[in-house]
């Protein structure tokens, strides 16, 4: 298949269901990052799966160290597996390096990661990508799928003769230098004979096809040739540096696509599908991982095919769930929602106190800021008292204008993108819980669900506030615990109670996040270098205590969070200049530093400059750092290494 755009996703199950029916036992392994997204895309996946009853099991994975064990493990040993599917993971490298693939056996991805490495896109047959056709560059294939050919030419010619290397000098000196080919193309660089002569004849098959009609080569002198081959060899490597030095950025919510694929095999009709792909669709909104325009375009639009009168089912829409809806009845209701962490969850006084966006717009961390949060209520018309009440229990006309009186004084205080348009789910008469509610919840049981909600039951648990800052430890005992964390983080996508669960453990982080932003600000622990801003977490202020490397993804994203309101409070109140910051957290015994680097993120923006940085700032120190998780702005660095790797990276954040 190779890439297959969006409109094509239902081959991909399709190809997965066939090869099932060939064999007997898990013909399909699914491998799922531990994000909201690829949770709901997962549980899109399984429900269909289940339902044609094939074979498949699901396989939580943290980085790919994950994958090269999994790979030993369930992969190698298993004659009966037939599909991968890689759901948010295992896109930016080549994965004919970390996983063993079978003649029988092909790889499925979907990631919302980009750059998307070009072997998986391009170089391997049992590689299928499901990506958006508007993000493929033909310019690009055409350099990768050239470069690679002349590699395993030469790999099959030998060594060439003293001219052509003189000829190789003298063009090299027209352009810059590059990188080894084998780097720039993703090619493995351990193929047998029987692969690279393989991938040496589909090559040649495409590119003969793009042959050039001009001028016969045959009349051209051998120099003269070899000079435009190599001229023409390296803008290819420029091609594809460019490509991959492009800015990290962010693709199509997995969830979403997971979702257009149960509409292409008719099965949508389902509100539980849909909310999946809403939740899904969520995470990557409030991380400024979408733009408005992504947003926009996922429901709701009304397909062309179907505008011309094709009878293929098109996807169930919110008005479509709003307009057959009662008031007793699970509903999914289309909503104005706010940048208000989880409102309808506890005070709004917490909510306002604890939100990002509005805490760094009002500063009410500080003596002035508490005065402007008390006039903000004032002129909202929402009495002292009724704001410290819970959601739940203010008075139903408050409750009920609330997001009238929001908007009526936002604008007063700056806070222009308060409002977004998202989905609420109501079950019956109980309370609705948010898109962004279960999104926050999701990410909590993620990042800490098991270990806090087994002390909660137990009655041991202390606020994650106290823990935050030097109060007493509570210790775990597994260094798998991540893998609980998911499989609880996965349950609560059907069970309503531990939703909630996992809402009143959001809140705990979230209350935690800005104290320890606050302490970091009143400390002055935030240093300005000439391109970002860097703060070194203190051993008590990590948010979530890493057991060795099992909590480092579901960490980033407190950490991101944390990030996220030190770059708004910086531009509030410190100074206008928007600047990246970086992050670096110790880990239990002190000896590494988990580092993250991210940008003042718009609603407009989905980009990240680090993961670039990152890897050239490490590869020029030598320094023994792990990048062993599939965000490319996330490394592990040695305590020693930590401020060479600062220094370093001044130079290459700005390039």
């Amino acid at each position: 298949m190779g890439v297959v755009p969006s409109e094509g996703l239902d081959q991909i199950y399709d190809a997965i269901r066939a090869a099932a029916t060939t064999v007997n036992g898990v013909s399909c392994l699914i491998f799922v990052s531990p994000d909201p997204d690829a949770l709901c895309a997962c549980k899109l996946l399984t429900t269909l799966l289940k339902a044609d009853t094939v074979p498949h099991e699901t396989i939580p994975v943290v980085g790919y160290t994950d994958l090269a064990r999994i790979n030993r493990q369930l992969i190698e040993p298993n004659d009966a597996l037939r599909s991968i599917v890689m759901l948010n993971c295992g896109g930016l490298v080549d994965l004919s390096e970390i996983i063993s693939i079978g003649e029988q056996v092909r790889v499925y991805v979907l990631d919302y990661h980009r750059p998307m490495n070009l072997h998986n896109l391009y170089g391997h047959p049992q590689v299928v990508v499901a990506i958006d056709l508007t993000e493929h560059d033909k310019t690009v294939q055409e350099a990768y799928e050239a470069l690679e050919y002349a590699s395993l030419s030469e790999d099959d010619d030998g060594d060439g003769d003293e001219d052509d290397d003189n000829e190789d000098d003298r063009a090299s000196e027209e352009g810059d230098q590059s990188d080894d080919e084998d780097e720039l193309t993703g090619a493995p660089k351990d193929l047998s004979d029987a692969q690279k002569l393989a991938r040496s004849r589909r090559l040649r098959k495409r590119l003969s096809r793009r042959a050039d009609n001009s001028d016969s080569e045959e009349d051209l002198g051998h120099a003269t040739k070899r000079r435009r081959e190599r001229r023409q060899q390296l803008r290819q490597q420029r091609v594809v540096k460019d490509y991959y030095a492009h800015t990290t950025q962010y693709g199509e919510s997995v969830s979403t696509l997971m979702y257009r694929m149960t509409d292409q095999l008719g099965r949508t009709r389902s509100k539980e599908l849909l909310w999946l792909a809403i939740v899904g669709m969520t995470h990557l909104w409030i991380n400024h991982r979408m733009t408005p325009s992504d947003m926009a375009s996922v429901f709701g639009a009304e397909d062309d095919e179907n505008a011309e009168g094709d009878s293929k089912p098109r996807p169930m829409t919110a008005a479509d769930l709003a307009n057959h809806r009662r008031a007793d009845a699970d509903a999914i209701v289309p909503e104005d929602a706010f940048f208000l962490a989880m409102y309808r969850h506890w005070a709004l006084y917490d909510a306002l106190y604890h939100s990002s966006y509005i805490a760094t717009k009002l500063g009410s961390w500080r003596d002035k800021g508490q005065s402007r949060l008390h006039r903000f209520l004032l002129q909202m018309g929402m009495p002292l008292k009724e704001s410290l009440q819970l959601y739940s229990e203010m008075d139903i006309k408050y409750r009920r204008s609330l997001p009238e009186k929001l908007l009526s004084v936002a604008a007063r205080y700056n806070l222009d993108e308060i409002v977004f348009p998202s989905f609420h789910r109501q079950n019956g008469y109980k309370s609705v819980i948010g898109a962004s509610d279960a999104v926050y919840a999701l990410s909590a049981l993620l990042a800490g669900g098991a270990y806090h909600l087994a002390k909660w039951a137990s009655g041991q648990q202390d606020s994650l506030s106290a823990q935050a800052f030097g109060g007493p430890k509570i210790e775990a005992n597994t260094s798998r615990l991540w893998v609980q964390n998911f499989y609880v983080a996965y349950d609560a996508l059907t069970n309503t109670e531990l939703l909630y669960s996992g809402i009143q453990l959001a809140m705990q982080f979230q209350r935690a996040m800005v104290q320890t932003g606050v302490t970091i600000l009143d400390r002055h622990l935030v240093k300005t270098l000439k391109h970002f801003r860097f703060a070194i977490l203190q051993h008590n202020m990590t948010l979530v205590r890493m057991q060795g490397d099992s909590q480092i993804a579901p960490t980033a994203v407190i950490l991101e969070q944390l990030a996220e309101f030190l770059i708004a409070a910086y531009r509030e109140f410190k100074s206008k200049k928007d600047l990246p910051l970086v992050l670096a957290a110790p880990n239990e015994t002190g000896d590494t530093y988990l580092v993250l680097g991210t940008t003042a993120k718009t609603m407009s923006s989905r980009r990240n400059p680090f993961g670039l940085a990152f890897q050239l700032a490490a590869n020029q120190l030598s320094a023994q750092v792990k990048q062993d998780t599939f965000e490319t702005c996330l490394m592990q660095i040695p305590a020693e290494d930590l401020e060479a790797f600062m220094e370093t990276l001044q130079v290459h954040i700005n390039r």
